[in-house]
């Protein structure tokens, strides 16, 4: 979601191109900018911009937040990164207006992305980019990470790369022991089925480590992974990660 405008909430209508990057088509919908709530109103033309906005953002791939390098991430940010990862979209943050920095650029870098790891710590694996849309720093870094997270989309993991991490979950944490199978059932975004024995169900935190253990062999950069606990043969219990 691209602003064309240094004003959230200028640009209503939503703009597309398409163009290919890495030998892969691209279609961008550059989106209106959202405002805070509280400046937006049932009977503006600009709430039918955010619904328009939503829909995009749920019939995409991959979705691109522009934050503002000066004001950094706010709530309403937080709150869309949130939407997003629990839609299962892949996600890359783009800082824009570097060029406005005035502090030493490394520092800023260093420490924002800090500051962004300890505000985002539901989503690890998000992918952050520094640019100036102005001037057209870093747009091709930016495209590279959106491919790359298309690609982590789309990761297949083989059967017997699963199991053998499957054995060592069981082996290195006791509290997995109980992990009979984890079979990949789809992708876009990868979403895995794990099964217990005993339809046990395991600790929040310990799904927290299944997670971090696959991809510490496939790091899936910018894509939320989804792990099904496979409780009962007619009920069965998302984990979105």
């Amino acid at each position: 979601m691209l602003e064309n405008s240094s004003e959230a909430g200028t640009t209503r209508d939503i703009v597309s191109v398409s163009f290919h990057h890495k030998g892969k088509k691209i279609l961008i919908q550059d989106t209106a900018g959202l405002r805070r709530p509280g400046k937006i109103t049932k009977e503006t033309i600009e709430s039918f911009s955010v619904i328009r906005t939503e829909q995009a953002l749920k019939n995409s791939d991959i979705a691109v937040l522009v934050i503002d390098a000066v004001e950094g991430l706010v709530a309403l940010d937080a709150n869309i990164l949130g939407e997003a990862k629990e839609w299962g979209k892949g996600i890359v943050l783009a800082v824009n207006k570097i060029d406005e920095i005035k502090e030493d650029k490394d520092e800023y870098i260093a420490k924002t992305i800090w500051q962004l790891q300890s505000k985002l710590n539901f989503a690890p694996w998000l992918p952050v980019v520094f640019i100036s849309a102005q001037n057209e720093e870093n747009i091709n870094s930016l495209l590279n990470q959106v491919v790359a997270a298309f690609e982590s989309r789309n990761t297949v993991i083989d059967e017997k790369t699963l199991n053998e991490i499957t054995e060592h979950l069981r082996n290195k944490n006791s509290q997995l022991a109980g992990l009979t199978r984890m079979t990949q059932k789809s992708v876009n975004p990868p979403t895995f089925e794990l099964k217990f024995k005993g339809n046990r169900v395991p600790h929040k935190t310990q799904i927290r480590y299944i997670e971090n253990i696959i991809r510490d062999v496939f790091p899936m950069s910018g894509t939320p992974i989804f792990l099904d606990l496979a409780i009962k043969k007619d009920e069965r219990t998302k984990i979105r990660k």
